[in-house]
């Protein structure tokens, strides 16, 4: 949203199934629409950009084959919030996958299952 002291737009951006180059990610085709939209937005309301308001993300990172109650810890006090699903443990799988980037708030889900030991 902007200007952030007195939001006059506030902006969604989703891509679906976005065509990505290597080592992108899919937040950059998001964050390529947001900027020139809102640019222009500002510039057609006579608005100083200047006063956008910064959002801190978070980079997801790989947490498969981790323990759920360190990854829910790290993502606390991240700002995120996490969603364990199953009964703790290992995670066998998590939403949204590595290397996205994150709101504060933004939820998190990790699938578990319990390690089996040989």
């Amino acid at each position: 949203m902007a200007p952030a002291d007195d939001p006059q737009l506030i902006m969604y951006v989703a891509v679906k199934q976005p065509q990505l180059e290597a080592g992108e990610f899919g937040s950059d085709p998001v964050s390529k629409v947001f900027t020139s939209v809102m640019e222009n937005s500002l510039k057609y309301l006579n608005i100083d950009p200047e006063n956008v308001a910064e959002v801190d993300t978070y980079k997801i990172e790989n947490y498969v084959s981790k323990n759920a109650a360190d990854v829910e810890q790290n993502l606390l006090s991240a700002g995120l919030k996490p969603v364990i699903i199953g009964e703790g443990g290992e995670i066998v799988e998590q939403y949204p996958s590595e290397g996205l980037q994150l709101t504060k708030g933004s939820l998190v889900y990790l699938k578990t299952g319990k390690h089996n030991s040989p």
